[in-house]
């Protein structure tokens, strides 16, 4: 049993990130795929640290405390995400800035990353940077360089510590809101 706890830890370990980081999440959904994550990291870690500790002859509850407080640790700012709701941001886009990086990979090789950082500024002058990466960028670069290019007003629901992009309206021409 201490095999299959370890295996589902070890996958949701690895495999939770990509519950928040493929899907483009909206408004209706998100909290879905926040609480997937979370109960695929913190459940694998409790059940993995109750399995370890039975052959073991500990108690199940110290190992389930254990692997509590790790699975928690590695999924704070999902939890976090989850608890403060997304964070909503009026203003203008300033900057959209897209590149494209390098990464490593075991195989031997390097593959190619995107990443993008767009600025927004408030009516206050308040600003606030987004740093995007992955499949987040090909589905909102684009939509946040419209934005930028029509200089109209944008209103931004975000995930504030995962940095994931909820959803993006921006103001058309006739001042009605639009999809940007």
């Amino acid at each position: 049993m201490w095999v299959a706890a370890l295996v589902f830890f070890v996958a949701g370990t690895l495999g939770g990130f990509f519950l928040t980081a493929l899907p483009i999440m909206s408004p209706n959904d998100w909290r879905y795929w926040i609480a997937g994550r979370i109960v695929w990291q913190l459940g694998g870690a409790i059940w993995c640290g109750a399995a370890v500790c039975a052959p073991l002859d500990a108690p199940k509850w110290k190992g389930a405390a254990l692997g509590a407080l790790f699975g928690a640790i590695l999924c704070f700012q999902p939890l976090l995400d989850l608890a403060l709701g997304p964070l909503e941001l009026e203003g203008q886009v300033v900057q959209v800035n897209v590149w494209q990086g390098r990464a490593w990979r075991q195989y031997g090789a390097y593959s190619t990353t995107t990443h993008a950082q767009i600025e927004l500024e408030g009516e206050a002058k308040q600003s606030y940077r987004l740093k995007l990466s992955g499949r987040q960028v090909q589905a909102w670069a684009e939509r946040f360089s419209v934005c930028h290019k029509n200089q109209t007003a944008t209103r931004v629901l975000v995930l504030r510590h995962l940095q994931n992009v909820i959803e993006l309206v921006c103001e058309t021409t006739q001042g009605k809101p639009g999809i940007g």
